[in-house]
């Protein structure tokens, strides 16, 4: 028997570590062609170690900085010549500011978070949408937002406009290519533990800020998602069994912004 995503070719940015490399490995052990890319070459190494090794001929491990054309233009290129043009796309790279008010946020902040959550996948989808219609594929898009894509405590001003957007990206790819059998879903995922999360155990923050956040969602008890299970939905998301779900906002939170 095939398995699922024989034939499948899948990209996952920020596919060296955290979520995107959970991602990575589980399209991979169900069969798909997986490129990961990611700015960290010692994650990108440790993949080919472990992942690479043990899926010889299925896996391609980029060096990409999301935020350069040029790297993003590059990406696309090999993995073509590597496996063709992709059938699924998954936005998973992410990173946060520094729970930064509106009345603080500097330029060169909300420059870096822009750049990389909303600007990265918009043109990361552009080239993705123009590689399924010129080979004529059924693709799937799978946006990786999160709980401050509609709270405004979730993280500070940067993040949270940027996660916004990333819904309104979201649901404007799916409405102009819905005809076409291209389909865009979004995760509004909640916390998890992944390079983020290791970032806001030891960063430098606004403290005003995160005690907002907590205010708001307690200290998500009972919230906190396990990478192996987000992975299965962004997987099924992007199946042929959700054909039907197509500009959708998933949330997966634990039911924390229930109330």
């Amino acid at each position: 028997m095939a398995s699922k995503y024989e034939g499948k070719t899948v990209l996952v940015t920020g596919g060296g570590g955290g979520l995107g490399r959970k991602i990575a490995e589980n399209f991979v052990n169900d069969g798909a062609n997986v490129v990961i890319c990611d700015i960290n070459k010692d994650l990108l190494a440790d993949f080919d170690e472990k992942v690479g090794s043990a899926h010889s001929g299925k896996t391609l491990a980029v060096e990409c900085n999301i935020t350069s054309q040029d790297d993003l233009d590059k990406l696309f290129q090999q993995a073509e010549d590597k496996f063709g043009a992709f059938d699924i796309v998954v936005n998973s790279a992410g990173i946060i500011d520094r729970f930064t008010s509106p009345g603080d946020i500097e330029l060169d902040e909300w420059n870096r978070v822009l750049a990389v959550n909303l600007t990265a996948p918009t043109f990361i989808t552009k080239r993705a949408v123009n590689g399924f219609l010129k080979s004529n594929k059924k693709g799937a898009i799978l946006n990786m937002a999160s709980v401050a894509s509609f709270k405004g405590f979730a993280n500070g001003v940067a993040y949270t406009a940027s996660k916004h957007a990333l819904i309104g990206l979201t649901r404007s790819t799916a409405a102009y290519y819905r005809l076409k059998g291209i389909r865009c879903n979004a995760i509004a995922a909640g916390a998890m533990k992944t390079n983020i999360g290791n970032v806001l155990s030891n960063g430098d923050f606004n403290m005003e800020g995160m005690q907002l956040m907590k205010k708001t969602f307690g200290e998500w008890e009972g919230a906190v998602v396990e990478l192996d299970k987000m992975a299965k939905l962004v997987a099924f998301l992007c199946s042929d069994d959700a054909e039907f779900i197509n500009g959708a906002v998933v949330t997966a939170d634990g039911g924390i912004t229930v109330n």
